[in-house]
């Protein structure tokens, strides 16, 4: 079984947490992947590695989540994390800070090397979201509200705030 994966499914089994797992064929592209769950784009929950510089010479690294259907607005990042700028990171770094490639990443901060941030979006349109669990034949379903419990209990708490770029 894939570390990631045995990882989240520890997590809820701690936790008592309902869950489906869901074997599909690959799939990284968000749309790809929501058609292969059998789910609406708008359930998927999408996590993006960012690096926000604070300064010339320090950075942190910033796991988002959002909605699959919207677009991330790094200044909002920047701004969250009291950084200067943000931009997502190259997939070397992601495959390091995760242990996942890109397209695969699940929701859920793992790792403490990396701040994280739930835009609050994700909560109010779905009764469940579906989100990717460590790898790209791999995805995970729960209802929203054990997503959001579980995402408060763990030693790194996120962040909830707007991160959502206006169309």
């Amino acid at each position: 079984m894939l570390p990631v994966l045995q990882n989240l499914q520890t997590l809820f089994a701690q936790h008592n947490v309902d869950y489906q797992l869901i074997s599909h064929p690959p799939a990284g592209a968000s749309e790809e992947v929501a058609h292969a769950r059998g789910t609406e784009l708008g359930q998927g929950a999408k996590a993006l590695v960012c690096c926000v510089k604070l300064s010339h010479s320090q950075s942190k690294y910033v796991l988002a989540v959002l909605p699959a259907d919207q677009r991330i607005d790094l200044q909002k990042i920047a701004q969250t994390f009291n950084g200067k700028k943000a931009f997502l990171v190259e997939r070397d770094k992601v495959q390091d800070l995760t242990h996942c490639e890109i397209g695969a990443i699940p929701p859920f901060m793992l790792d403490s090397k990396l701040e994280w941030v739930i835009d609050p979006s994700l909560s109010e349109r779905f009764d469940e979201i579906a989100s990717n669990a460590g790898s790209l034949e791999h995805s995970i379903k729960m209802r929203v509200q054990d997503y959001i419990q579980l995402a408060r209990t763990l030693p790194k708490q996120p962040v909830l705030k707007d991160i959502l770029k206006m169309a």
